[in-house]
């Protein structure tokens, strides 16, 4: 598998990269959730041979939600319709983030 995550406070957004060879065409869209927090969708931005990338910009809400959060899921459907589901602990995130600005 080949996922990659990453929160860029340069830009201020949210940006997941998911392997095509996992996810195929993502018919269902790609969704994130802080902990048991509503999910959101994620608008996916492009897709090369290396994958599919969506983004989101960071709200303040959003921030404060990942600053005090535990988990951060992403969500997508394979081809088969099933859920592929992936977390990144938010453990030291606002201590992370607070040391870059």
């Amino acid at each position: 598998m080949s996922y990659r995550g990453y929160f860029s406070p340069f830009h201020w957004l949210l940006v997941v990269g998911v392997s095509q060879r996992k996810a195929g065409c993502l018919p269902a869209g790609v969704n994130f959730q802080i902990d048991e927090g509503k999910s959101q969708a994620l608008v996916i931005q492009t897709c090369d041979l290396k994958g599919c990338y969506a983004a989101t910009t960071v709200s303040p809400e959003l921030l404060g939600s990942m600053k005090s959060g535990k988990r951060l899921s992403v969500v997508f459907q394979n081809l088969n319709k099933e859920n592929v589901n992936f977390a990144f602990v938010l453990s030291g995130f606002a201590e992370g983030y607070d040391k870059i600005n």
